[in-house]
């Protein structure tokens, strides 16, 4: 029970620290790329967006001690996640979403936090961050003893396919809710819902590998990062690839957003260090079908006689 009291409010505490680092570096980021204004890294809000990685990697990392706090965490992240894409803020001077009540505050308190949290729920992020919260807390309660290399090969062959999808289509989908309810001010868009519904049923199918395996959210969380720091290094806004834009409209735009902002790099760091945090406790939990260890039998010299 202590070990899950304390599992719980250091996820809970990390995550509210991180995540509010998160936003306030990666918003200031954000709005440079947007202004055309980066002529070099933002050292300040780089570092602090690093500590926010950090401080929400530290939080799924509890779960090698239980997976009380991140599921938890998930369950946070996917019902607020769900109020803010179903309820969008209201325009036409009616009623006001509560959850968009609640970014007004804090765009009153800190416009470069707002920036960032307004990039983070609205765009579909905030529920792929809770699926993967949840997923791997569930998985880490069921899982025990080392994978095999079977199950090492199967689980990078399904992350690595099937997360890359899931990545490019809560990208393109969570774009088209962006714009569509806070800059066109339509309402909701149904066919970027059904892209972000489906980005999520697939990552939940790729993180759901760490049940048998830690190889293939490792895999795909690396090669997360490395696209994001890459892609974010060479391009700005306006100079993504042009076959990105011509895969995909709300996949280039939508990734000018995600790259600066960190989100994406925060998917790839919250499977890197859920799959290792996973990989460990599983590591000390034997098998059921393992052997009960049994203790020596003391020796006497009459028994060796």
């Amino acid at each position: 029970m202590t070990r899950r009291i304390v599992a719980l409010v250091s996820a809970l505490v990390a995550s509210l620290l991180g995540h509010l680092a998160l936003w306030g570096g990666g918003g200031v980021l954000a709005q440079e790329a947007a202004q055309y204004a980066r002529r070099g890294p933002n050292v300040v809000a780089v570092l602090v967006l690093v500590l926010g990685l950090l401080l929400i990697a530290a939080a799924i990392a509890t779960v090698a001690i239980s997976a009380a706090g991140v599921i938890a965490l998930g369950i946070i992240h996917i019902v607020v996640s769900l109020l803010t894409v179903l309820s969008p803020a209201d325009a036409s001077g009616g009623s006001v979403s509560p959850i968009f009540g609640i970014f007004a505050f804090v765009y009153r308190t800190s416009q470069s936090v707002s920036d960032g949290l307004y990039l983070y729920f609205p765009t579909g992020f905030g529920l792929l961050t809770g699926v993967i919260f949840l997923v791997v807390g569930l998985a880490a309660l069921a899982r025990t003893g080392a994978s095999s290399t079977q199950a090492r090969v199967v689980s990078v062959v399904v992350a690595v396919v099937v997360g890359f999808f899931a990545l490019a289509a809560a990208v393109s989908g969570g774009f088209r809710l962006y714009a569509s309810q806070l800059q066109l001010l339509s309402g909701l868009d149904a066919l970027g819902l059904v892209l972000l519904i489906a980005a999520t049923i697939a990552l939940a199918i790729a993180v759901l590998t760490v049940r048998w395996s830690s190889a293939g959210v490792l895999v795909l969380g690396a090669a997360t990062i490395v696209l994001t720091i890459a892609l974010f290094g060479l391009f700005t806004t306006s100079t993504l690839p042009g076959f990105v834009m011509s895969v995909s409209r709300e996949l280039g735009q939508g990734l000018a957003n995600a790259l600066p902002d960190g989100n994406l790099a925060l998917v790839g760091v919250l499977l890197v260090v859920g799959g290792l945090a996973v990989r460990w406790r599983a590591l000390r939990r034997p098998r059921a079908t393992d052997p009960a260890p049994v203790a020596d039998a003391d020796v006497t010299p009459a028994a060796s006689v």
